[in-house]
């Protein structure tokens, strides 16, 4: 099986794939919706579940949710 970068490149540019990439994303704060310049611990959370979702789900692409950044 091709890299995880190089299957994302080939179902983007709509080359044939030997499966669809796999990707999921979550809100890893208790509340999206505050601003982290107020809730400094979200930094933390946030960074936190992303790491850990990394290391377990092993997705093929990642994308970072910026909880209390834009509101």
């Amino acid at each position: 099986m091709s890299n995880k970068k190089q299957l994302v490149l080939d179902a983007l540019n709509n080359k044939p794939t030997e499966r669809v990439p796999v990707g999921f994303w979550f809100h890893y704060t208790k509340n999206e919706m505050l601003p982290v310049s107020e809730n400094p611990e979200m930094r933390k959370q946030n960074l936190d579940g992303h790491k850990k979702f990394v290391q377990e789900f092993k997705p093929d692409f990642v994308k970072l949710m910026s909880d209390g950044y834009f509101f």
